[in-house]
């Protein structure tokens, strides 16, 4: 199963409710490892640094960032990026470059 990290603006219902489908699954909130306010680079860099899917409802920063290549390199290795962004049909899962 992926680790998961949730952006600080994903509604914490999604969460709740994705540990009481599955409360094995691992997801971690960024403000509970200190990212709390942390800008959207930051954020993207350590999710990649942890191998994380990012899961949040900021589609036009944080997609914006992730596929413009201004990451440093170091941020994709490893396993790499993903950003989850949920959506009326489920969850779209994209890999960044």
């Amino acid at each position: 199963m992926l680790p998961l990290a949730a952006d600080e603006n994903l509604n914490n219902d999604i969460i709740r409710g994705v540990l009481r489908h599955n409360p094995k699954i691992d997801i971690v909130r960024v403000q509970d490892v200190g990212l709390r306010g942390a800008d959207d680079p930051t954020v993207l860099e350590w999710a990649a640094a942890e191998g994380r899917v990012l899961l949040t409802h900021d589609v036009a920063t944080m997609s914006r960032y992730a596929y413009s290549g201004s990451l440093p390199a170091a941020a994709l290795t490893g396993p790499g990026l993903r950003l989850g962004i949920p959506n009326a049909g489920g969850m779209t899962v994209g890999a960044c470059p």
